[in-house]
């Protein structure tokens, strides 16, 4: 299991307490509960939809810098710099 950190409102926090007190089950059950109805709705995207995705995004970011994968940081202390 992974650890998140989440922040509810006051009144999420006490249905959710609620609730999980009543059946008997903890909060980050029915947390869980809620993230893989959500999934289920929503849906995973396949590979080719991740795939088409990347390819509309490809081109649209470009710097013109093409070292700027490799000095990235140079090119962040000299924007802070000035």
């Amino acid at each position: 299991m992974v650890l998140k950190q989440i922040e509810l409102t006051e009144e999420q926090n006490q249905t959710l307490e609620e609730l999980a007190g009543a059946k008997g089950r903890s909060v980050s059950e029915l947390v869980r509960e809620g993230i893989e109805l959500v999934i289920q709705v929503e849906g995973r995207p396949d590979r080719e939809e991740l795939k088409r995705r990347a390819l509309e995004l490809s081109g649209r970011f470009h710097s013109g810098i093409h070292d700027l994968s490799t000095d990235h940081d140079r090119y962040l202390e000299e924007a802070f710099r000035d």
